[in-house]
């Protein structure tokens, strides 16, 4: 996970399309790890994390999804993913496991 950054760093040129994963995100709603998991950069993200969505982004050539999320409210983080064998691809397929609304 990258951070802190000021708010819209990241998020000013998000998508706001959920994600890409089976549970769509929505901007401004705020969420809760309950199972945990690792990111890209196999940083874990704990039960009990909580941040909002601010968007996504990401690169198609490399099946890599960012997610932009606020712990504070005042900066911004990214969160990477890939959606690829081997990288986050069954955390995005059954994202509903793995984080809730808060």
């Amino acid at each position: 996970m990258y951070g802190p950054c000021p708010m819209g760093h990241w998020s000013n040129t998000a998508k706001r399309d959920g994600g890409g994963a089976r549970l769509a995100l929505v901007v401004g709603n705020r969420y809760r790890v309950i199972q945990e998991f690792a990111d890209y950069d196999h940083e874990r993200h704990p039960v009990g994390e909580t941040w909002t969505y601010l968007g996504t982004g990401g690169s198609a050539y490399h099946d890599g999804i960012s997610w932009f999320v606020t712990l504070d409210g005042v900066s911004e983080w990214h969160i990477p993913m890939e959606y690829r064998e081997g990288g986050q691809i069954e955390v995005l397929q059954a994202l509903d496991e793995y984080i809730a609304l808060d």
